[in-house]
């Protein structure tokens, strides 16, 4: 299996900084997970909510927790520390390096695109909800 992807940031007008972050971590049991987070609003505070989304999300990856599991923690997670007042969009995608399989995780208003192996493209873009806000959201 060959996974290729791409991150590219474009400037904002009039903004710095933006409140996105992308971190890619090694899974504990061979594969590799891509975290995308997308914090509220704009500036500095949503690159620290984006931040904090990211670290947790890392963290529970690292610790070998499923993707599922993993965005559902980070939801209560940043549920309970900042009030339910703010949202970030996430994404996780994840290469199961024993399995050979893609697992997309999506709480976010934008499609993922996956191109297949004959050159077909798959596009995930059912309506979904960003996490932080809804306490009774399931990820």
């Amino acid at each position: 299996m060959q996974v290729t992807m791409a991150v590219a940031k474009v400037p904002k007008f009039g903004l710095v900084e933006s409140g996105d972050s992308v971190e890619l971590v090694e899974r504990p049991r061979g594969g590799l997970t891509a975290i995308l987070a997308d914090g509220q609003r704009h500036g500095r505070s949503a690159k620290r909510l984006s931040q904090l989304v990211v670290a947790k999300a890392m963290q529970l990856v690292a610790d070998g927790v499923r993707d599922g599991a993993v965005a559902r923690g980070v939801h209560d997670y940043l549920y309970a520390v900042r009030d339910g007042k703010v949202s970030t969009e996430l994404v996780l995608l994840s290469v199961d390096a024993r399995s050979g399989t893609l697992v997309v995780t999506r709480n976010t208003h934008v499609p993922v695109l996956v191109r297949r192996g004959d050159g077909s493209v798959l596009r995930l873009d059912e309506p979904v909800e960003p996490i932080g806000m809804r306490e009774t959201l399931r990820p």
